[in-house]
């Protein structure tokens, strides 16, 4: 599980983040990410209905995607504030699947 300093939790933080980010996308996932000014990098994720319309389901690839930046949050650049939005045919893919798409979505906007 993500450290609470490590998340973004206000609604006016993702705001920022959906209309300044500079996005990237690879393999069925959205990435936006802005700087932050501070010393730390938070993560957000976002699953709507439109991913499933089963709450099992939209959490489940939540647990998986924050379980992935969990185990990648050394390796990102400090100081980011990034939104996480997958499309629906996320859901299906592999644990490994996604860890690469994640990996490279970071990649393509110099993050990692």
């Amino acid at each position: 599980m993500l450290p609470k300093k490590n998340r973004i939790t206000k609604s006016k933080d993702f705001d920022n983040v959906y209309k300044n980010g500079v996005a990237a996308r690879a393999h069925h996932l959205l990435i936006k990410a802005v700087s932050n000014n501070k010393n730390k990098t938070r993560i957000g994720v976002i699953v709507g209905k439109k991913v499933s319309p089963k709450a099992v389901t939209r959490n489940k690839l939540k647990r998986r995607l924050r379980n992935i930046f969990y185990q990648e949050i050394n390796n990102i650049k400090k100081g980011f504030d990034i939104i996480v939005i997958p499309s629906p045919r996320l859901k299906n893919e592999e644990f490994v699947k996604i860890k690469e798409s994640v990996i490279k979505v970071l990649e393509k906007i110099n993050l990692i």
